[in-house]
């Protein structure tokens, strides 16, 4: 799905007073589709608007769908998007896999936001919806790490966005401490030039690892890796 398509499928949906879905979020519902199997319950971590789980329904499969998110506000946004395509699913408040014990997922996908601080800081992208905390961007993706295998069978698949404003080297380390990787790939896009306005910052981040870009074409190229993984 390009980016023209995803956007003309989501543009009715309800983002009021949430984050609102980047591309970001194209990437993890494209990766997504080659492991959707029947019969699999799927749980949407960090679920914002639920685009995801609105994206990659198919009644076919007769799957379970489960979405989560810190905010109430985005549930209740999730419930009403979700209704537009009559899809059941179990949605609960709560943080990372707060509402979720007992629970085990064939399929987990992650679009937890994760950049540094300071970027968060200068970018509209977090408006209406909480950031990492530290500046390395990657402090949510860590609690994850360390949790997931909890809620895990032993085939299932786990799909982590790690964007390169964050600290890429440390957050590839702790993926690869705690999961196989099955497949990773790598996406360029512009960065914004609200951000680009920052560049003493931006050059300060980067000489310290907590963040990446790259000067292409003259153009500050930012990328978001996309990492599906199973249990070691």
């Amino acid at each position: 799905m390009n980016n023209f398509t995803f956007q003309n499928k989501i543009k009715n949906l309800n983002f009021k007073g949430i984050f609102k879905p980047t591309d970001t979020t194209r990437l993890l519902v494209n990766a997504s589709q080659k492991y959707l199997k029947k019969n699999q319950r799927v749980l949407d971590l960090g679920c914002g608007g639920g685009v995801i789980t609105y994206l990659i329904y198919n009644k076919k499969l007769n799957q379970k769908y489960y979405l989560s998110d810190l905010h109430s506000r985005a549930i209740e946004r999730s419930r009403i998007n979700l209704k537009k395509k009559n899809i059941s699913a179990v949605l609960s408040e709560g943080s990372l896999y707060e509402p979720w014990n007992n629970f085990k997922f064939d399929l987990i996908i992650n679009d937890v936001s994760g950049i540094s601080s300071e970027i968060a800081r200068i970018s509209s992208w977090f408006k209406d919806a909480p950031s990492d905390k530290a500046k390395s961007g990657i402090s949510n993706l860590k609690k994850i790490l360390k949790t997931s295998n909890k809620y895990m069978n032993k085939n299932s698949i786990i799909i982590f966005p790690v964007i390169s404003l964050s600290n890429v080297n440390q957050a590839l380390k702790e993926i690869k401490n705690n999961f196989k990787i099955v497949d990773l790939k790598k996406y360029y896009w512009p960065m914004p030039k609200t951000i680009i306005k920052k560049i003493k910052l931006l050059n300060d981040l980067k000489n310290k690892g907590h963040i990446r870009f790259e000067m292409k074409y003259n153009m500050f190229l930012c990328y978001t890796l996309i990492a599906v993984c199973k249990n070691k």
